[in-house]
């Protein structure tokens, strides 16, 4: 079989194209020209599509992943992940879903995927949908998670730290239920950034789990993990898509928390890596800032807090950041209404039930964030005692609030 490429040059050489109509000869044969070229693209793009359609019909069979195999189709499809032209972000998307579905059926089309460096294209690609523009990007250094970036989250929204905890557990709601409770009462009004088109959402999709497939799958061999250079720039796409949640949306943020937890869960000496280029951090000040309402991100959050509590150091980051209490809100706050409904309260709770029973060190703060929810929608509800204790934890953390003000002002006196 001819490359599918091939085809469709020839394809576009051999389209008919109609004669010009007297009002566009009369309005000369620049424009007759840029129409027959539109005619040209459109027919290109008819018979690829149509091409397509059958390929992935075929992959989709043993005998046709032969065929496939046998005529050379992936070494015809990876080209066109070079073509980053906006009116053809659809026919890549499509190619990118069958590679993803042939390297799902075959093992076989996984080796010659990787031999032909797909995995390396694949993640290039990645980078620039995302905004990396490939090697290009710089890693900046990572932030705490308690201090997000400034390049990313304004101070209005940023996440303030919590106050310490005085006296017994669960004896007063913190200040982080008092400002849920608020926010449920009165919903919240943020401005948001402006969303990704559909067609370049479909496309990193598919190329989030192309990548996610040819990598990280349980039948995949060592063989097939991306070499380091690659590696670090998926890092760093995901890490991207962490810090700019709502720009790529729900669906987006669950996926790449996907991939980061696979990855973890198949190799969790990998950790190290994910650390040095900030991507757990940014995963928790992404929750801690606030959970976008969608269902898919909602549910990933116990399961990828799982995987970063695989390893000591990450445990202690969930810890000390006390990304817990991101449930609070979640439980409390109208606009998570519409996300947590049909199946989603049944799978996030079954997330965190795997949580506490996998991470037992977690069930203090996991305990203390699900009183806070009670205690929260008391206090919604107009329960005078805990509206009481709400207020007083909202004087003490605003207490504390000045004197880390004036701690601040003073360092840098001393510093100047």
């Amino acid at each position: 079989g001819a490359p599918l490429t091939a085809a469709a040059g020839a394809a576009a050489a051999a389209a008919p194209t109609e004669s010009a109509t007297p009002s566009q000869a009369a309005a000369g044969p620049g424009l007759a020209q840029a129409q027959q070229r539109e005619q040209r693209t459109a027919h290109v793009a008819d018979f690829l599509d149509a091409m397509l359609t059958l390929v992935s019909t075929l992959v989709q069979s043993t005998a046709g992943c032969q065929v496939l195999t046998d005529a050379g189709v992936l070494q015809a499809l990876l080209p066109l992940l070079q073509d980053k032209s906006p009116e053809h972000l659809g026919v890549v998307a499509t190619t990118v879903k069958v590679m993803e579905l042939y390297m799902d059926f075959s093992q076989s089309a996984s080796t010659i995927f990787r031999d032909l460096n797909g995995l390396q294209e694949m993640i290039k690609r990645l980078a620039y949908e995302v905004g990396l523009e490939g090697t290009k990007a710089a890693s900046a250094p990572s932030q705490a998670p308690s201090t997000p970036p400034t390049s990313l989250f304004d101070a209005d929204i940023a996440p303030s730290p919590s106050p310490p905890p005085s006296g017994p557990p669960h004896s007063a709601p913190t200040a982080a239920v008092a400002q849920a409770a608020a926010a449920g009462a009165e919903g919240a009004k943020a401005s948001k950034p402006p969303p990704l088109a559909y067609s370049r959402k479909v496309l990193i999709k598919f190329l989030l789990r192309a990548v996610a497939i040819s990598s990280y799958a349980p039948t995949s061999g060592v063989a097939s993990r991306p070499q380091d250079a690659d590696a670090t720039l998926l890092y760093r796409c995901l890490r991207a898509m962490f810090e700019q949640a709502e720009r790529f949306g729900g669906s987006l943020f669950a996926l790449a928390a996907g991939v980061v937890t696979d990855l973890l869960h198949h190799e969790p000496l990998s950790y190290r890596a994910l650390e040095a280029e900030g991507l757990p951090a940014a995963f928790i000040v992404a929750i801690k800032v606030g959970v976008l309402p969608f269902g898919e991100a909602l549910i990933s959050i116990p399961n990828t807090i799982v995987a970063l509590c695989l390893n000591t150091h990450g445990l202690e980051l969930v810890r000390t950041s006390r990304v817990m209490d991101c449930l609070v809100p979640i439980f409390t706050q109208k606009q998570y209404l519409k996300a947590l409904g049909g199946e989603t309260p049944a799978a996030l709770g079954a997330g965190i039930e795997e949580l506490f029973r996998f991470t037992p060190a977690l069930r203090p703060e996991g305990m203390d964030a699900v009183v806070n929810v009670f205690r929260a929608l008391c206090i919604i509800g107009g329960d005078v005692e805990e509206v009481q204790k709400a207020e007083a934890a909202m004087a003490s953390w605003k207490q504390l609030q000045e004197r880390l003000e004036q701690d601040k002002a003073a360092a840098a006196a001393r510093a100047a």
